[in-house]
């Protein structure tokens, strides 16, 4: 064979070998990168997961007020209540605190997750607060949730032997009495201004016993203040029989003239209103809501009054019926009802007398209960503020 043809061939086989060889590393190469490249999608997919370690558990529900039941009472506390809502056991919450406005209910109890059950703290005044729950888990609070209100009750003070005596709550329902303190004067009239502050007329028996004076009167001890005497610049009123508010004016019924008088609060002074035309022995004065000026003279056989405040002129009403004893020796209104003394004339420590009601209508006295002997004024705990002065 000759030389020529021999290169060819070696030259031929040399092209077969090389190209095969180059396209198996590129297809090796191709795999290894796909290989790869799926290896690190995987990876990257595996690194994805790591999401739900970084994921964080959220927080329990922090506690919710729905409603207090009831959601009244009286001002000085007391009142079971129940609250409902969410929270309060579930989730691990902790200590609960339950305030009624700024103070902490009273032997709190989780019932159940949707349940507390409290009794009231004493509230600060009559008036609607917030009652709010906290616990770990976090707070809630209902507006206006519970409203303190003051119970309607008679306030009353001893006079009738015109010596010190004491200060009583009285219930008006059964006439149930609970002495508060001694007042340290005889108080033979009771009257509570607009404002809540409470005076009372000194009893000193048509002066046997010296002048009668005006009296500031603590409600929550019952100790009672010297003001000043109750004088006119003639003479004093010291049987200044029973008292009330029109207004802002204090008014009494002076047995002095039989007549009624303005008092000042802050001196006692003492302001005749003359012509009444109405005689008196014992005596009750109030106003009703209306403003009317109610008066009864004494006598339980007489008749209910209507006196013009400003004049003293007396209108005569209703006759009165239903008394048990002889006379009426102090009124108070609560509300639209009218309270009465109705008392024995038999001596002052020896004179039975008894709690009525009386109908400004009919004049018909209603009975209630048995008082304590020596006490001689009356008054609501709750101020009498005339209608067209709200």
């Amino acid at each position: 064979m000759s030389r020529l043809l021999l290169a060819l061939l070696a030259l031929l086989a040399t092209t077969l070998v090389a190209c095969p060889a180059g396209d198996d590393d590129d297809a090796s190469t191709d795999d290894d990168d796909a290989s790869a490249a799926d290896d690190d999608d995987a990876t990257g997919d595996d690194d994805d997961s790591g999401d739900d370690d970084d994921a964080t558990t959220p927080p329990p529900p922090a506690p919710t007020i729905t409603a207090v039941a009831p959601a009244t009472g009286p001002l000085g506390g007391g009142t079971p209540v129940t609250i409902t809502g969410t929270g309060y056991l579930d989730n691990s919450p902790g200590p609960t605190s339950v305030l009624f406005g700024a103070n902490a209910g009273v032997d709190c109890l989780i019932a159940t997750d949707t349940e507390l059950r409290c009794t009231t703290p004493e509230g600060a005044a009559a008036e609607a607060v917030t009652v709010s729950v906290s616990n770990a888990n976090g707070s809630d609070e209902l507006a206006s949730g519970y409203t303190y209100e003051v119970v309607p009750m008679l306030f009353a003070a001893d006079g009738k032997t015109g010596l010190d005596g004491d200060f009583y709550v009285i219930d008006p329902s059964d006439a149930s009495a609970t002495v508060v303190g001694p007042v340290g004067y005889s108080i033979t009239g009771l009257c509570m201004a607009p404002d809540g502050s409470l005076f009372g007329t000194e009893s000193t028996q048509s002066g046997n016993q010296g002048n009668g004076r005006l009296i500031s009167i603590d409600p929550d001890t019952g100790a009672g203040t010297v003001v000043g005497d109750l004088f006119d610049g003639s003479i004093y009123h010291s049987s200044t029989a029973d008292c009330t508010f029109v207004g802002n004016r204090m008014l009494g019924w002076s047995e002095s003239g039989d007549d009624p008088v303005e008092i000042d609060t802050s001196t006692g002074a003492v302001t005749v209103i003359p012509n009444t035309g109405v005689s008196s022995s014992g005596s009750g004065i109030a106003m009703h809501p209306d403003g009317t000026l109610y008066f009864i003279p004494g006598r339980v056989n007489g008749n209910l009054y209507i006196i013009n405040p400003d004049t003293g002129v007396g209108f005569e009403g209703p006759a009165l019926s239903g008394g048990t004893y002889d006379n009426i020796n102090s009124m108070a209104f609560i509300g639209e009802t009218l309270y009465a003394i109705d008392t024995q004339d038999l001596g002052s420590t020896g004179s039975q007398q008894v709690l009525v009601t009386i109908d400004v209508a009919t004049g018909v006295m209603t009975p209630i209960g048995p008082l304590p002997t020596p006490i001689d004024s009356l008054v609501g705990n709750i101020p009498v503020v005339m209608a067209s002065a709200r």
